[in-house]
């Protein structure tokens, strides 16, 4: 019994420094990898913001607006070319939630669609809306910068 609890003790730290250390094995996947590739793209580019989009723009009306309203904008089509790095994984109906999509659901813990997360080139999130809010492109490109 005494090896046991030694033993059962050693994967314990071994899992908190790993943790510690941000080489959690538990964790990753498919989410991580995609925020690694967005995060490599804004350190070459020279970018310090990434933005992803999560919607599901055939069949939400609040995505459809912030679709409309604000990204096909050419605004803000040349705000994301220029001074983020811009990325939008669409939720169509009855596609399944697994993989990467359901992974990046999980890592953001997204409430609703729209969601929107910017993050820094390290990854951190620095900010998250959810649902639509009637600010158009100039008022989401501010937001963005303000972060």
């Amino acid at each position: 019994m005494g090896q046991l609890l030694k033993i059962g003790l050693f994967g314990v730290a071994v899992y908190w420094g790993l943790s510690w250390m941000d080489l959690n094995p538990f964790t990753g996947g498919e989410a991580e990898a995609a925020i690694d590739d967005l995060r490599h793209e804004a350190v070459v580019s020279g970018r310090d913001k990434i933005v992803v989009l999560l919607t599901g723009t055939s069949w939400c009306p609040y995505c459809v607006d912030l679709d409309r309203e604000v990204i096909q904008t050419l605004s803000w089509r040349q705000f994301a070319s220029r001074d983020i790095i811009f990325e939008i994984y669409d939720y169509a109906a009855g596609e399944g939630r697994s993989g990467l999509k359901g992974d990046l659901l999980e890592r953001f813990d997204v409430a609703g669609l729209p969601a929107m997360v910017v993050m820094d080139e390290g990854g951190n999130v620095l900010g998250e809306r959810v649902g639509y809010s009637e600010m158009g492109a100039k008022g989401y490109q501010e937001w963005v910068e303000s972060l």
